[in-house]
C-alpha cells in the first residue's frame, strides 16, 4: 500500500511538472508575441 501510495505521488508530481513546464513554455511563447517596450 506504501509502495503505490509512492508511486501515486511520484507519477502525479511528474504529471504537475509537466503541466508546469507546458504553461511556462505557453506564457513565454505568449509573452514573445507582445510588441517590446
Amino acid at each position: 500500500m506504501r509502495l503505490f501510495l509512492i508511486v501515486s505521488t511520484a507519477s502525479f508530481s511528474h504529471e504537475a511538472a509537466m503541466n508546469g513546464l507546458r504553461i511556462t513554455s505557453f506564457m513565454t511563447m505568449k509573452f514573445d508575441f507582445l510588441p517590446k517596450g
